[in-house]
């Protein structure tokens, strides 16, 4: 004998394929929509025309009953990895590639779970709201990045699964800060008086305090790319953080129209600034090159310590009249004029460099 309760195939596959009755989440706030779809009994009365299904979006798993909700975030986010790349390439002067991967929602206490032992973890709180945000950042590129700040090429990943030390901890919140300059302009887009700030940097998820294991989360994933190194930052918010923030005509407005064309103006600008103040804090390799020569094979065979190659080069008064050809990064950018100032060697820029010359 089958009990009443028991659901059918038809309405298990209902269930799986078309979600919850919208009309029954949106409108009821104790849940009982829910446990009347999965009973089979119905609070808006026999009219099967009542009774719609669609698919569970991002934002009703979480409790937010937007259809915009992921929408929203994504857009949001994907203005976030073009401006983080920008801020990035300038501060490592090196091509960041910065995109965002993907979205998610979850448990705090499943997050926690799914990060490795030894982990590079900030804490970021919204003064007035109750959640955090956990920003986490994978150590195959927080080494890369320390490398760099310190003056080294950190151009390939290092295997390092060691704990990061006082002195590392500190240089890498400058990589922090960047991504919370990213926050901030981002999420200002829909309301102005947003002010993420940075509490904590550390590699314990317990010393990190982001939320209770129940908290409902919305987690965001950002891959960064730049020569041999590949990684990924991800960003855990609480929902009582960006629910809030994110009201239904805001998400109409931003999801309908994305950016106006305004502030598409200021985030160029913005990105423009950035990369130029970078650049300016960038050291480059240059060199002065004479010019070239040829040799005999046999010539260059018997060369040795002390022997003189002649150069194609014309001098007069003891002074090489020739232009040298001035490189930058290995790349031929200028002729110059070899030269004294003060008391060092120096070379005069003349001209551009022309490949016909």
């Amino acid at each position: 004998m089958t009990d009443d309760t028991t659901l059918s195939q038809d309405e298990i596959n209902d269930l799986i394929s078309g979600g919850s009755p919208v009309d029954d989440l949106e409108s009821d706030t104790d849940g009982s929509g829910l446990l009347d779809s999965l009973t089979g009994k119905s609070s808006l009365g026999s009219d099967p025309s009542k009774k719609k299904y669609e698919p569970i979006r991002l934002g009703e798993k979480r409790g937010y009953t937007s259809r915009n909700y992921d929408k929203t975030v994504i857009a949001l986010h994907q203005q976030m990895a073009r401006s983080l790349g920008t801020s990035l390439s300038g501060m490592l002067g090196a091509l960041i590639d910065v995109e965002h991967a993907s979205i998610d929602a979850l448990s705090y206490g499943d997050y926690i779970m799914s990060l490795p032992e030894i982990s590079c973890l900030g804490r970021i709180k919204l003064p007035g709201a109750t959640g955090n945000i956990v920003v986490e950042v994978d150590l195959e590129l927080v080494f890369p990045v320390v490398e760099r700040l310190l003056g080294a090429r950190g151009l390939t990943s290092i295997d390092d699964t060691r704990r990061l030390t006082e002195i590392e901890l500190k240089i890498i919140e400058r990589l922090f800060e960047e991504i919370l300059v990213s926050m901030n302009s981002t999420w200002r887009q829909l309301r102005p008086d947003v002010k993420f700030v940075l509490e904590a940097v550390d590699t314990d998820t317990e010393s990190i305090q982001g939320g209770t294991i129940a908290d409902q989360m919305t987690y965001v994933v950002i891959s960064v790319k730049f020569a041999d190194v590949q990684g990924k930052i991800s960003i855990c918010y609480s929902s009582s953080v960006i629910e809030p923030i994110l009201s239904e005509n805001e998400l109409e407005e931003l999801s309908n129209s994305s950016m106006s064309v305004e502030l598409e103006q200021q985030e160029r600008a913005s990105q423009k600034s950035q990369v130029k103040e970078g650049a300016s804090k960038t050291n480059v390799w240059v060199r002065a090159v004479l010019p070239k020569t040829s040799l005999p094979m046999r010539d260059l065979s018997q060369l040795k310590i002390g022997s003189m190659i002649e150069l194609d080069t014309q001098v007069r008064n003891n002074q090489i009249i020739d232009p040298v050809i001035v490189e930058v990064e290995k790349q031929p950018r200028f002729y110059g004029r070899l030269g004294r100032y003060e008391k060092n060697r120096a070379v005069k820029i003349t001209s551009l460099y022309e490949e016909d010359l």
